[in-house]
């Protein structure tokens, strides 16, 4: 199928309801560069989508597109958003009688994962959650926040049959809320990893696959590529999720072979995201350089990196640009052995590889090393 704007949009905005806003949005700023922050926010907000083919000489357009019907799912999926001390909560569980201290619901143990507010004569508690959308209505009081949420969910009747439907219990939770602290950010609660133990350890554990790639990403070239996850309380630290997602006792987290087994993990992790397989379509030998995701007609700097969608004979002039003196190489998303670009290059000494989602792996500014007597593209 062929990529067009129309395409593009549902798929970004189909992120945006499993919970993956941030996800869509960092990708649209990688893919998309000729995009505002703005047109973003807007498209995946249901305002404005993207028109017209993806690549080739018809350029994406941004055009009014007021989606309702997305709206409203993006507004019932994260209602009843509050912002408490910097940090975020959403509606969790109601108590029909006030709670005496005492009483506080397990976790609530003053790591500010949950707050409680009393509303006529019943404990409304909320839980920590992720960030939601910067065009999402955010409340200072909570009563306001509960009222948005009852009100919007019970707008869709097919989802939610009563107002406090999803809320009575922790049992109840509405699986489709990405704020669920027991589920991954993405709201795939099978995206799981099994990390294999000693018999002595449990022989096993498992911890989300979004988990894992922040924690093993952060601080490194490939840290765009992580998921973003949001530890459930702001004094965790990642490790301290994989620990307790793990089921690991102290005894374990204190074990040295853990040590050694989860930085075996992180570097398979980062071996996978740094080191990408690439399809040789044209030269030998290595070149390094920063990225450029050009627009047609730029001027690019000799010894750059090239990052186009495809193979079309539009990018040479840019090629002999970025790869005079055997410099520079070019990194495209589509084409093969016999594309015009390719052909063109055929006695230039020039370097051209294929890599899919180019633009999103390999961010502008971002250095790369193209081996193509590896077959490797590194981010270094």
């Amino acid at each position: 199928m062929e990529a067009t704007g129309e395409n593009l949009t549902d798929h970004y905005r189909q992120l945006v309801i499993a919970g993956r806003w941030d996800q869509a949005y960092r990708m649209m700023r990688s893919t998309c560069p000729e995009l505002s922050a703005d047109d973003i926010l807007s498209i995946l907000e249901g305002r404005k989508s993207l028109s017209g083919k993806a690549s080739g000489r018809h350029a994406l357009q941004v055009v009014t597109d007021e989606d309702n019907i997305h709206r409203l799912e993006v507004a019932e999926l994260y209602a009843g958003y509050i912002n408490r001390n910097g940090a975020w909560y959403r509606p969790y569980g109601i108590w029909p009688h006030l709670l005496p201290d005492d009483e506080i619901p397990a976790g609530a143990d003053g790591r500010n994962e949950y707050f409680l507010a009393e509303r006529d004569g019943i404990t409304v508690v909320f839980r920590r959650s992720h960030t939601p959308p910067f065009w999402i209505e955010v409340h200072d009081d909570p009563m306001l926040a509960l009222d948005q949420y009852l009100i919007l969910r019970d707008e869709l009747p097919s989802i939610v049959e009563n107002p406090f439907s999803g809320l009575l219990d922790e049992d109840n939770i509405d699986a489709r809320d990405p704020g669920h602290a027991d589920a991954p950010p993405d709201g795939d609660a099978q995206d799981m990893v099994e990390i294999p133990l000693p018999a002595d350890l449990g022989g096993h554990f498992h911890a989300p696959a979004a988990l894992m790639n922040t924690w093993a990403l952060d601080g490194t070239p490939a840290s765009h590529l992580a998921p973003g996850w949001m530890p459930r309380n702001a004094r965790k630290t990642l490790l301290d999720e994989i620990v307790a997602y793990g089921g690991l006792s102290q005894k374990d987290v204190d074990d040295p072979r853990l040590a050694d087994i989860l930085v075996k993990e992180m570097e398979n992790i980062r071996a996978r995201h740094l080191h990408r397989p690439c399809t040789v379509l044209l030269g030998s030998g290595i070149a390094v350089g920063s990225v450029v995701h050009p627009k047609r007609g730029d001027n690019v700097p000799a010894g750059s990196i090239l990052v186009v969608p495809d193979s079309g004979p539009e990018w040479f002039e840019q090629v002999i640009q970025a790869c005079q003196n055997c410099r520079g190489a070019v990194i495209v998303e589509h084409g093969g052995h016999y594309s015009h670009l390719v052909l063109a290059c055929m006695n230039l000494n020039v370097r051209i590889v294929l890599v899919p989602d180019a633009r999103q792996i390999f961010p502008a500014g971002s250095r790369v090393r193209v081996g193509c007597d590896s077959g490797l593209v590194t981010l270094i």
